[in-house]
């Protein structure tokens, strides 16, 4: 996940930013986890929207090259940056997306994200565009 995230980091530029993800498994045979192929969102230009995505793909072990007899248990993913978005802001957390992507897979989700600034009013955080 750490790898993830440095990816992610990596890969945000003044002109667009990138999520990173995988999925998860458990191997009942072997008692083990393992990740997937890790897969990367279609770029997002920051001039455009405060939110990226990713579609992370089949999740079929034989794709995602773990054992056959791995199960997904989760997916996980970054969310990216907005310092090159100012004048914008974005819920921290997973999305309204997200969560109806755990939902209709029926497995829980994994979001790497910054904490952000928490609204008094509302009691909820917010990545607020121009942050270092």
């Amino acid at each position: 996940m750490e790898e993830a995230w440095s990816d992610m980091l990596k890969r945000s530029t003044k002109d667009q930013r990138q999520e990173v993800g995988f999925w998860i498994y458990y191997d009942p045979v072997k008692k083990q986890y393992y990740i997937g192929k890790k897969r990367y969102g279609t770029p997002a230009k920051n001039y455009k929207k405060a939110r990226a995505g990713i579609n992370l793909g089949d999740k079929s072990p034989s794709v995602n090259g773990v054992p056959t007899t791995a199960k997904v248990v989760a997916s996980f993913h970054t969310h990216t940056p907005m310092t090159e978005i100012k004048g914008k802001k974005r819920k921290a957390g997973p999305s309204k997306e997200d969560k109806g992507n755990a939902d209709k897979n029926r497995i829980p989700i994994i979001v790497y994200d910054y904490i952000g600034t928490k609204d008094p009013r509302t009691n909820d955080y917010y990545v607020i565009g121009g942050h270092k």
